[in-house]
């Protein structure tokens, strides 16, 4: 509505005007780069080693991907092969068909570490065929939690991956169980080790079902000798699993990595003359075997008498071993720690192992501790070992009997805490039985030193 002149009069009288229609913004993409500014006057070298950083920080995918959709000229150069070393598809979500059609342009033709993990619900035998015989330099491929693998696709790669030096088939079994027709057959990892051994540096069975594993064991000492991870953690099978380890030692000396948490493990049986002999494994920088409820102080010294590189150990759940026995350990830097529902986590000297690791550790696991006495101990140690702030940032106390004054203690050395996870500790007042991260531990922090939980305590 609109006011205008009478003609012929100096009246006004009210007009109703229909408002201009206003359409929605159409998006037309970004817009175009300026002639030649990017596509000419950047030489393609220069343009390459800007995608090479790219590509070191945030990966082939989604970097490359996202680039090659500015202009003809950077397409061009975010498919030069040489970009194309280390491609991970467990980060995008990434079809068969692009996969195929990225290996058949010859695209992944210099990769070497290509990860697959958990593709899809089902990836073809023809797909893995495929990228195969297209990645001729493949050295590591990880093929993990995809459980519709058959045991032809692991014969094609063991017969056809003739670089092959890293393998990740964990999960691979799932709802399957142990059987001959699997990706964890008898006959094809035997197939694997004997072939492909030479190579070979890391093998990865996690989280499967597997037959006759104790015969395959036996191969590693003869076959494996440059291994450097080996992951046996969660392995369902029908027996006891007997762990040659002095066998081992002898031979694979550049292990680095080596789990097996959750699957019922033995060492076998060696002469004490054979066991002084062994050279340990003085380059291990992780051991997992949470829930090895058998393991004692002496099994656990002969894993470790040589490793004083060790920066990782986990032995949640583990009711053999003493506060002396993790004490002994030759390593001196340890990083990480995991001590949940372990035995020595209850002995109120467990104070003397965060003697001995606080200046270096930065991840530490003491939940479902209830012996009051000892978290306490543990804890104060930890915090007020020296002058210079805790290197802790991650501490989950879940569960455990870690009182108020303690905790006040904890936050007030270890400034570097980015995690902490209080869910379920009896002792502490309410409002704080949580998992704190990031700025809500500052947060945290402030008020618990300037007393604002003091009246609950």
């Amino acid at each position: 509505m609109v006011a205008e002149n009478v003609e012929g009069s100096n009246s006004l009288k009210l007009v109703l005007k229909k408002k201009p229609e206003v359409s929605d913004p159409v998006y037309n993409g970004p817009p175009p780069c300026a002639p030649g500014l990017w596509n000419r006057q950047i030489p393609r070298e220069v343009l390459l080693k800007i995608f090479r950083h790219g590509v070191e920080k945030f990966g082939v995918l989604p970097f490359l991907i996202t680039v090659r959709e500015v202009c003809p000229e950077w397409r061009a150069v975010a498919e030069d092969v040489s970009l194309w070393e280390k491609v991970d598809m467990s980060i995008v979500k990434v079809t068969e068909a692009q996969l195929t059609r990225w290996a058949s342009s010859g695209m992944l033709k210099r990769v070497r570490e290509l990860n697959l993990s958990n593709f899809g619900p089902k990836i073809s035998h023809g797909t893995i065929t495929n990228v195969i015989n297209n990645c001729p330099r493949l050295e590591v491929l990880n093929l993990s939690y995809n459980n519709k693998l058959s045991m032809e696709t692991m014969e094609y790669i063991v017969n056809k991956c003739d670089r092959l030096r890293g393998l990740d088939i964990s999960g691979t079994t799932k709802n399957r169980g142990a059987s001959t027709c699997s990706t964890c057959a008898p006959n094809v990892l035997k197939s694997l080790i004997i072939k492909r051994g030479e190579n070979l540096v890391q093998l990865c069975l996690a989280e499967n079902a597997v037959a006759s594993l104790n015969s395959i064991l036996n191969l590693i000492p003869s076959y494996l000798s440059r291994l450097q991870i080996l992951d046996l953690s969660n392995i369902t099978m029908t027996c006891c699993m007997i762990f040659p380890l002095e066998r081992i030692q002898e031979t694979c000396s550049d292990l680095r990595v080596l789990r097996l948490a959750n699957t019922q493990v033995r060492l076998a049986a060696t002469p004490p003359a054979e066991q002084a002999r062994s050279p340990g494994f003085p380059l291990l920088e992780e051991l997992s075997i949470a829930n090895l409820f058998d393991l004692g102080d002496s099994a656990l010294e002969r894993i470790l008498k040589a490793s004083e590189k060790l920066t990782l150990l986990d032995v949640r759940n583990c009711k053999g071993l003493s506060v002396s026995g993790l004490i002994k350990i030759p390593a001196w830097d340890l990083t990480q720690l995991y001590l949940a529902n372990c035995d020595a986590a209850t002995n109120p000297n467990v104070e003397l192992i965060m003697n001995k690791w606080a200046h270096s550790l930065k991840v530490i696991d003491v939940s479902w501790v209830s012996h009051d006495t000892a978290i306490n101990a543990a804890l104060r140690a930890l915090a007020t070992h020296s002058e210079t702030p805790s290197s802790v940032y991650d501490l989950d106390l879940k569960g455990s009997s870690v009182s108020f004054s303690t905790l006040k203690i904890v936050l007030d050395r270890c400034q570097r805490l980015r995690k902490l996870n209080l869910t379920s500790c009896r002792s502490l007042p309410r409002g704080i039985k949580r998992v704190f991260e990031g700025p809500a531990v500052v947060e945290l922090r402030t008020q618990v030193l300037t007393g604002k939980f003091d009246e609950n305590e």
